[in-house]
């Protein structure tokens, strides 16, 4: 007899940490879309996961905080692929994660904070703030997750508490 599969440890903590986000009035679909896309599906083999960086946030200028090096991509029209390593923040647990996500989001991108109910124009919101996101067809690429989570059944079950 198989055993139930478990859920995947990073995608569970950040499950926990949602209500971070929600009560402050994100958008559940929005932040987990954004997550999901930014970490590959919460693959645990993303060391963004277990360090607890669901959105591919860099090491600010000023971090005095725990950083973990990654190789990444980013698309720019420029650069249709630029590779390199990078160091990005890291977190001692989800809900630190989460609530310096919102306050970030809330500082750098205040179009996507004040957008955080509505998922497409929240997309639209993180190509405008302080720093562009991810460069060409970023907002595309979040709004293809969205539709493409939205989909699925068991997402929408995960999602379910979460939502007003």
């Amino acid at each position: 007899e198989m055993s139930p599969a478990r859920p995947l440890e990073g995608e569970a903590a950040f499950l926990a940490a949602l209500p971070v986000a929600t009560i402050q009035g994100f958008n559940a679909w929005a932040v987990y879309a954004h997550a999901w896309h930014e970490t590959g599906g919460f693959l645990l083999s993303n060391i963004l996961v277990k360090h607890h960086n669901y959105f591919g946030i860099k090491k600010p200028k000023n971090w005095t905080g725990m950083t973990v090096n990654k190789h990444t991509r980013e698309y720019l029209a420029s650069h249709p692929e630029y590779a390199y390593t990078a160091e990005f923040a890291a977190w001692e647990n989800a809900n630190v994660a989460m609530a310096w996500y919102c306050n970030f989001i809330k500082i750098l991108y205040p179009n996507a904070h004040e957008k955080r109910k509505e998922i497409v124009n929240y997309f639209a919101g993180l190509m405008n703030g302080q720093f562009q996101y991810d460069g060409d067809g970023y907002v595309d690429r979040l709004e293809a997750a969205y539709r493409t989570l939205s989909a699925r059944p068991d997402v929408a079950m995960k999602l379910k508490p979460y939502l007003a």
